[in-house]
């Protein structure tokens, strides 16, 4: 029994093994996309990020039972501002203009931008209440 699931796992970022034996990758998307992004010193300014999950799985309707697994690794697409060729909407994904609030209700859309606006100022330096 796999003991980890990680139903939104794009490139598999958070993960330092990205082929851990213990996960079940899952993801809406199958699909490797060419972005042009000259940040990273390359002449052609073009990268390729690679989403390849061991399962297609929509994780508003997952497919487990209750208690499958021990733990869940959940980082759904959050940006709601992006160009639609960007590298960050590619990486991460990106909301509808209708999703955070039918998906995950209102209450959590309002905890999620909270937190979102205190970890950019913690991240530049400077915090706000």
């Amino acid at each position: 029994m796999e003991r980890i699931l990680d139903p939104c796992c794009g490139p598999r970022s958070m993960w330092f093994d990205r082929e851990n034996p213990n996960a079940i990758f899952g993801d809406i998307r199958s699909e490797a996309i060419t972005v042009t992004d000259r940040s990273h010193g390359r002449q052609d300014g073009k990268r390729i990020l690679r989403i390849e999950p061991d399962e297609l799985i929509d994780f508003r309707e997952l497919p487990y039972a209750d208690d499958t697994f021990r733990l869940v690794a959940f980082d759904p697409p959050h940006l709601e501002r992006a160009g639609p060729k960007s590298w960050m909407a590619a990486r991460y994904g990106k909301l509808s203009d209708d999703c955070r609030e039918t998906t995950f209700g209102a209450d959590f859309a309002s905890v999620s931008a909270s937190w979102s606006q205190r970890a950019s100022s913690y991240s530049s330096g400077t915090k706000r209440r």
